[in-house]
């Protein structure tokens, strides 16, 4: 039985691209759970408007939203209000329920890929709470993990260094970040990372 037959995943390491991500945000969890009972706006010219029951992400931030009927999927910031935040889409008109809809910094980008670096910085020392990296396994729910946790308690920045470590995950796996942020410091997060085919079908 030869690699391409077997239960193995073959990576093809010839064609590697780097890529990175930030996301920020003023005050607040990592990540926004539920959005406001109301409707996705059309703002013109491919923008969409999404209402936020708390904070939005800062302009710029590259996030994930899930849990919505049509708009689930990557995406940058654009713009944003007190309570909401713009992004290209084409528009669907939906009313969100302001239940289950999750927005987070996510890595997935349907790929193999590699965490090299993640790097979280906060205004002013963290309470005790744990900022982590946690793997939604692709495969199964069973291999989701905790691939980091760190207790914030007095400290203003987390760097995880895994370039000399050989990181690598399946293309329908993702990783996602958490933090409770209870201070409500405003903080800063970015993620290194690289893609590369898989040559098995």
């Amino acid at each position: 039985m030869t690699i391409l037959t077997s239960p193995v995943l073959p990576w093809d390491k010839r064609h590697i691209q780097l890529c990175d991500f930030w996301c920020g945000k003023i005050d607040g969890d990592m990540s926004i759970n539920n959005l406001a009972n109301s409707d996705a706006v059309d703002a013109g010219g491919g923008l969409v408007t999404i209402p936020t029951l708390v904070t939005p992400f800062v302009a710029g931030s590259y996030i994930n939203l899930s849990g919505t009927t049509n708009y689930d999927g990557d995406y940058v910031i654009q713009a944003v209000g007190a309570n909401d935040f713009t992004v290209y889409a084409p528009y669907v008109a939906e009313e969100f329920v302001g239940l289950g809809e999750v927005v987070t910094p996510k890595i997935r980008p349907g790929c193999s890929f590699r965490v090299l670096e993640v790097r979280l910085h906060l205004d002013d020392v963290g309470d005790d709470e744990a900022f982590e990296i946690i793997l939604a396994a692709g495969n199964h729910a069973y291999n989701d993990i905790t691939l980091d946790s760190q207790n914030m308690n007095g400290l203003t920045q987390h760097i995880v260094d895994w370039s000399e470590q050989k990181r690598f995950f399946n293309k329908t796996d993702s990783i996602y970040f958490t933090h409770a942020n209870t201070l409500d410091r405003a903080w800063g997060l970015e993620v290194k990372y690289a893609v590369f085919n898989d040559i098995s079908h």
